[in-house]
């Protein structure tokens, strides 16, 4: 029995000899495995959400931006029936333009066809740019359509303003094109915190909803340093978070990517080394009986 008892004694501490650093050395690749997985996918993400931000920039100057259409078209000199005329020119995302006075009431508008009747001297961004002089837009979010963005920028002669209608439909199906290529989720925020589109519809669903927690931390984290885009990782009770956002030139919006960690790109690698180290525990407990052969054979020549 005393014999046997250190042929165990034996065979466990040759098996902890193996083991030991063996599990120490899985641990840190493992753990650096991870930290590396998480700083590419971080820069990966960054990258993305820039470029997708740039891209929404330049269709917002393109197709949004009511003084371009303005000047371009001239309806600041047109009397109604000329600018009835130009119907048909309007770009597909505008429901109507508006020419107020100076004090924010209308003059007259051309819609692009039968919506509903809006008060743009109720609008908030009529409201802004009536009492600063400046341009300034705001989202209104409805139930039954997609979000609308209403701006109203000052008029080149200084005879009033003008202010129009957007729908933002189609800068949802840029981020849902967008997205196809990501792991995690995607979107546009507005200054406020509210979701304007989303890959995953929610916003559709929800209109006006307000982002994650965890997203407007990180939007008042770049906006009190002064950042135009960040990366950080973020967690709930159950979960860890990669978050990034990247403003969209020439408004308080921001584009951002939300992706859970277990579906980070490489991730599975992550399950090459836990097989690898259970791999490495069987041929280490085998050795460690090979051993307890060879140290059996050893004893009982003494």
């Amino acid at each position: 029995m005393i014999r046997y008892s250190r042929e165990i004694r034996f065979t466990v501490f040759a098996a902890l000899l193996f083991l030991i650093p063996f599990f120490i050395t899985v641990f840190q690749f493992r753990r650096n495995n991870e930290n590396f997985h998480k700083m590419y996918t971080s820069g990966y993400m960054e990258m993305r959400t820039q470029s997708a931000a740039r891209l929404v920039s330049d269709v917002l100057a393109a197709n949004y931006n009511i003084l371009e259409i303005v000047n371009s078209q001239n309806l600041g000199k047109q009397d109604k029936e000329s600018i009835a005329a130009l119907r048909k020119k309007l770009p597909s995302s505008c429901y109507d333009i508006a020419i107020l006075d100076q004090n924010g009431r209308e003059r007259y508008r051309i819609s692009s066809g039968n919506n509903a009747e809006y008060d743009y001297s109720a609008s908030e961004a009529v409201g802004i740019a009536v009492s600063s002089g400046v341009a300034a837009g705001n989202v209104e979010y409805s139930r039954y359509m997609p979000p609308v963005f209403v701006s109203a920028v000052p008029l080149p002669d200084k005879s009033g303003f003008a202010a129009g209608r957007f729908s933002l439909a189609y800068i949802g199906s840029i981020v849902r094109r967008i997205a196809k290529n990501s792991y995690g989720s995607m979107g546009i925020v507005d200054s406020g915190g509210q979701v304007i589109s989303d890959s995953l519809n929610v916003s559709a669903a929800r209109p006006g909803m307000l982002a994650p927690e965890q997203l407007l931390n990180a939007l008042a984290y770049a906006r009190v340093e002064n950042m135009s885009s960040i990366v950080q990782e973020a967690n709930d009770e159950k979960r860890d978070y990669l978050i990034s956002i990247s403003n969209i030139e020439g408004t308080d919006w921001w584009f951002y990517e939300v992706l859970d960690t277990r579906f980070m790109p490489l991730a599975k690698e992550g399950m090459k080394i836990t097989y690898t180290a259970i791999s490495g525990t069987l041929m280490m407990i085998i050795c460690a009986f090979a051993t307890c052969l060879i140290a059996k054979g050893i004893f009982q020549k003494e």
